[in-house]
């Protein structure tokens, strides 16, 4: 009786010091100011229904050498090339070579009409949005295996905001 007692004490013990790291974890991760909140998918869809000009875009898989797809919205499905103000203009890899982040993006108010015009005559059914915009949706991923020798890489990372950690790692670059 007194060893299933010991056991029992010890597994309580365990737990209690995994739940100290957790939360240790947890405190070390939310250090770090929020320098770009996310929104959700569910908001998102709503101001691209609401409001002309929006689309929800993801990474592209395919080999056109776009890097997004439409993937709500306005000509949902296709390949496009965001100019401007974009998402890959201020993030590093990090946040798309796993593509798994999808984003909002605003066409700007000359551009809305242009949405179709093709983005090379090789590259037909490709068209460029100028983009004036943008938010990231979330859950926000972060792939850490591609990143570049001087920047740092972490376990734990906030899913609903773009942190200070991001900026001074250059995986995020507010104004550019």
């Amino acid at each position: 009786m007194s060893n299933k007692r010991n056991v029992t004490i010890m597994a309580v013990c365990t737990i209690l010091v995994v739940i100290g790291v957790l939360l240790a974890l947890m405190k070390q991760i939310s250090k770090y100011e929020s320098a770009l909140t996310g929104i959700s998918l569910a908001e998102a869809q709503n101001i691209c229904d609401s409001q002309p000009g929006w689309f929800i875009v993801e990474t592209s898989d395919g080999a056109t050498g776009t890097l997004y797809l439409i993937a709500y919205g306005k000509s949902q499905g296709a390949d496009v090339e965001l100019t401007g103000r974009c998402p890959s203009s201020q993030l590093s890899n990090i946040f798309f070579l796993s593509r798994k982040n999808s984003f909002l993006v605003k066409g700007s108010e000359q551009n809305i009409q242009n949405i179709g015009i093709e983005f090379s005559e090789a590259l037909p059914d490709i068209y460029t949005i100028e983009v004036d915009s943008w938010s990231i949706i979330v859950p926000i991923q972060r792939d850490y295996q591609y990143r570049t020798q001087n920047q740092k890489g972490r376990w734990f990372y906030p899913r609903n905001y773009i942190d200070e950690f991001d900026v001074t790692n250059g995986d995020y670059l507010p104004g550019g």
